[in-house]
């Protein structure tokens, strides 16, 4: 076995720190809410919030996939709605 896979086993068969706490999973969904403000939302009626979820989800997925600037979601987000040209360079990612 190669040290990077031995390396990784090792990690992977000790699910506690040295401390005896487990290790805490870092959850990726919670860049979602601060980047496109879920939480000021006014969506609630019928499955109207699920159906934004799903699109808000979409976005910040297609915004990860674009590596030509090194920038985070949220100045990816704004970038995107100044210049049209970057919006349909990060639109052809998902075809």
């Amino acid at each position: 076995m190669s040290g990077r896979s031995n390396l990784f086993s090792q990690k992977t068969r000790k699910p506690f720190q040295h401390s005896g706490e487990p290790q805490k999973q870092q959850i990726t969904t919670t860049k979602i809410i601060p980047a496109l403000n879920e939480d000021d939302s006014r969506i609630r009626k019928d499955n109207a919030p699920q159906n934004f979820a799903v699109l808000r989800h979409i976005a910040v997925n297609l915004l990860g996939k674009e590596k030509s600037k090194k920038l985070g979601t949220k100045n990816k987000q704004f970038l995107a709605a100044m210049d049209d040209n970057y919006l349909a360079k990060i639109l052809e990612l998902s075809c």
